[in-house]
């Protein structure tokens, strides 16, 4: 009876512990199971319960006996079990604290896209914009992550890849709406995962964990946990494939091309790294042809021909690399084509995509500024990192000392350099968060880390306590940078948007066009009401087209925010009658956890009284809202 009872002492403080890390990482939990909506806003409460349990599983288990449980408990915690562990945290960190929205501009195209995937379309019809007399009429009315394709009924199409749509909308067949949301908390799990893998490989099992943690606690990862978006399964996706590539066999080459055609679906300028993997096939040698080349090598100083010997045994390794070769372009082969029948069905060519040409993405002279950048952020959110790069440069045998550990790091060094590389020509941003970009690098840089950690580790008893303190130091500065950079806030931000939208689902008309920004996408979404750019919209066209709608039988009314309305002010006051926003707003309401407010105006109705909702819409809010139907 004892031992039932320390063991549900245990498992009670386990549990609340880890609920109240949870709580504190991602400040605050709300889940809802069956109708009841559990919230948790305190995390002393669970970590104080967790650790009374604790002390009293230890009081009624004896100290001696705790001691030894605990130290059973230790021997059974291996690496592997551990990087298991980790990867399972990370995705249950996605699912607890993720937006599942549908919001801001990448999001709300990844999840729109994937909608209309699933009803078998591969673009949306386009009602007013032919008619419309205004200047660039197209543009305002494109949605984020859409552009306008002309002909005789204009349509919208995609910008962004369709890889991620694809998998969402295959999910959602199988799992309804809210399945869509599964995916990038799972992509976190399996790069965790998958980057264990390439650590092991490359030094040790010990490796392997300290890079799995390290990724796992890196914020830009932690960032992108939070979004349905393409970045962590991109990431996901390569990591697979490099892990997949260190197999011997021509099955795992054609395994490792199938994620690599997923990862040119995700992310088209991923053919890099997959050009970059099919060179490191052709021409790497593996160590069983190292040991052929040995043993040929060691038979021609016994007075053999060499040159024959040699000959033999690139006869039999050639083929066997081919082999190889021709498996993982084969498995890459779907992903290209349907990009590129896309590519051309969307943008008029396969070498296009619908970010722009590669004249306009990438250019030499932004190489400088990137670099110095990307660098300054890596220093800033996950410093250790830093350690990887000498070692993917000068690959020394002290380092990278495991018998495979030479193919390994060319593969990684050249994953890195074919992942990282093009951004540094890339469009230059100024937020720490762009280093998205540079996740399907990750692993690389990171393993490289690792093994840099590890050779100091084995150097003795204080080297191995001193390099665990710092990787443990590095995670948790990694999870104290993620919150000090509101992380874990994105979802009470993001999930506004779907608050947002059903306010004006509920105050304007079906037949309603919306003039807004920031709102263009969420609003056609979540509220089904057509939306018109005011922030493309032509300076002097803001009454005219108001009109223009209104004859058309179309009511119009603007939403903007309140940082929004000095913009607006700015772009219409000065040549229109509605540009000052001068009358009394329809709806005004605020986010009781995002600071600002959000105001519908309608302008064929200025004197009508002004709705102002309460705190009750964000409480009866979903996590997982659907869209409307």
């Amino acid at each position: 009876m004892r031992r039932v009872l320390v063991r549900v002492l245990a498992a009670i403080a386990v549990l609340a512990l880890a609920w109240g890390t949870v709580a504190w990482i991602a400040g605050g939990l709300t889940i809802t199971v069956g109708g009841l909506r559990v919230t948790s806003t305190n995390y002393w409460r669970p970590i104080v319960v967790g650790l009374a349990a604790a002390l009293a599983a230890v009081f009624a288990n004896g100290w001696r006996a705790s001691l030894d449980d605990v130290s059973t408990m230790a021997a059974g915690v291996t690496p592997r079990r551990a990087a298991i562990a980790l990867a399972g945290a990370t995705t249950l960190l996605g699912l607890v604290a993720g937006s599942w929205t549908a919001s801001g501009p990448d999001s709300y195209a990844y999840v729109s896209q994937a909608a209309m995937f699933g009803e078998g379309r591969l673009s949306l019809p386009m009602d007013l914009v032919s008619e419309a007399p205004w200047p660039d009429a197209h543009k305002t009315f494109e949605p984020f992550g859409y552009r306008a394709i002309p002909g005789p009924v204009p349509k919208l199409v995609p910008v962004t890849a369709p890889g991620l749509p694809m998998l969402m909308a295959g999910v959602q067949k199988l799992a309804g709406h809210c399945a869509a949301f599964l995916v990038t908390p799972i992509a976190g799990g399996v790069l965790v995962l998958a980057t264990f893998g390439l650590g092991r490989r490359a030094a040790s099992p010990a490796a392997g964990l300290i890079a799995s943690w390290l990724v796992a606690t890196s914020p830009a990862v932690l960032f992108m946990l939070m979004w349905p978006m393409s970045d962590t399964p991109a990431a996901a996706w390569t990591a697979v494939m490099t892990l997949l590539l260190l197999a011997k066999s021509p099955k795992a080459a054609f395994a490792a091309g199938l994620c690599a055609s997923a990862a040119i679906l995700t992310r088209g300028n991923l053919v890099t790294v997959v050009i970059a993997a099919g060179l490191w096939l052709v021409s790497a040698r593996g160590p069983r042809e190292d040991s052929e080349f040995s043993s040929a090598g060691a038979r021609a100083s016994g007075g053999g021909a060499p040159r024959a010997l040699r000959k033999a045994v690139m006869s039999r390794a050639v083929p066997r690399r081919l082999r190889r070769t021709a498996m993982f372009v084969l498995g890459v082969l779907p992903g290209a084509l349907v990009t590129a029948w896309l590519n051309s069905r969307w943008y008029g060519s396969p070498l296009l995509s619908g970010y722009g040409t590669t004249e306009e993405l990438f250019a030499a002279s932004r190489i400088g500024t990137n670099l110095s950048r990307y660098l300054g952020w890596l220093a800033e959110t996950s410093p250790i990192a830093l350690l990887g790069l000498p070692a993917l440069a000068w690959p020394a045998r002290r380092l990278w000392s495991a018998p495979d550990a030479r193919r390994v790091v060319l593969l990684l060094a050249g994953v890195f350099v074919a992942a990282a590389g093009p951004y540094f020509m890339y469009r230059s941003y100024d937020q720490w968060w762009y280093l998205r970009f540079l996740l399907p690098a990750w692993p690389a840089l990171f393993v490289a880390a690792a093994v840099v950690c590890e050779a100091i580790r084995v150097r003795g008893r204080a080297a191995a306590i001193v390099t665990v303190a710092v990787v443990l130091a590095s995670g948790a500065f990694g999870i104290y940078k993620a919150r000090a950079l509101g992380v874990f806030e994105v979802a009470a931000e993001e999930r506004r948007y779907v608050t947002v939208a059903r306010l004006v689902e509920t105050s304007t008309e079906p037949e309603a066009v919306i003039l807004t920004g920031l709102h263009a996408g969420t609003l056609r979404y979540y509220a089904g009401r057509e939306t018109l750019r005011s922030d493309v919209l032509d300076p002097a066209w803001l009454d005219r087209a108001v009109s223009w709608l209104v004859a058309r039988g179309r009511h119009p009314y603007i939403l903007v925010e309140d940082w929004e309305h000095p913009l607006f002010r700015a772009r219409f006051g000065q040549t229109n009658t509605l540009g000052d926003l001068a009358f009394t707003p329809a709806v005004a309401w605020q986010a009781t956890r995002v600071r600002g407010w959000v105001f519908l105006y309608d302008p064929l109705r200025r004197d009508r009284q002004t709705l102002r909702p309460g705190a009750e819409l964000e409480r009866n809010q979903r996590m997982c809202a659907g869209p409307e139907k």
